[in-house]
């Protein structure tokens, strides 16, 4: 699964450390976790967390604003939304993205969330087989730090 995994501790300042260090807006970081462990009994905590954050870099919409990054080329945005469309978690935010083409502005994709409840449903899905180089975190569930 993935080769840059996060752990959530349930702790407020870590998450927001974690989102002003690794994530930024136009999700386009070699450093970008490529995954977020989460206690389960934390995750819905996390998740409404995280989405907030999001929310809150382009609160008129990301792909309608000019200031957001967009997917390098179309062979990119391609795989993205192939691998959007074939996951098996649950998209909890974002998921959205432009028509694609030539035109860059066309090649915006919202950063989505997706959760996975446990680490059984996640282990062989198609967005943890590698690193996404994309605007799409996965957040899976965990019993506790020994399971991740």
């Amino acid at each position: 699964m993935g080769e840059n995994p996060k752990c959530w501790s349930g702790k407020l300042h870590y998450l927001t450390l974690s989102i002003s260090t690794d994530i930024n807006p136009h999700f386009q970081l070699c450093v970008s976790p490529d995954y977020v462990l989460v206690p389960k009994t934390s995750l819905e905590r996390f998740v409404a967390l995280l989405h907030k954050a999001f929310s809150s870099f382009f609160p008129e919409g990301a792909l309608s604003s000019p200031d957001m990054g967009r997917i390098v080329s179309q062979a990119h945005f391609s795989r993205l939304t192939s691998l959007l469309s074939a996951t098996k978690g649950k998209l909890v935010a974002g998921g959205s993205w432009g028509p694609g083409g030539e035109n860059a502005q066309d090649r915006g994709i919202e950063t989505t969330i997706v959760v996975f409840e446990d680490l059984k449903q996640a282990v062989n899905d198609v967005l943890l087989e590698g690193e996404l180089f994309g605007p799409i975190l996965p957040v899976v569930g965990i019993e506790n730090l020994d399971e991740g």
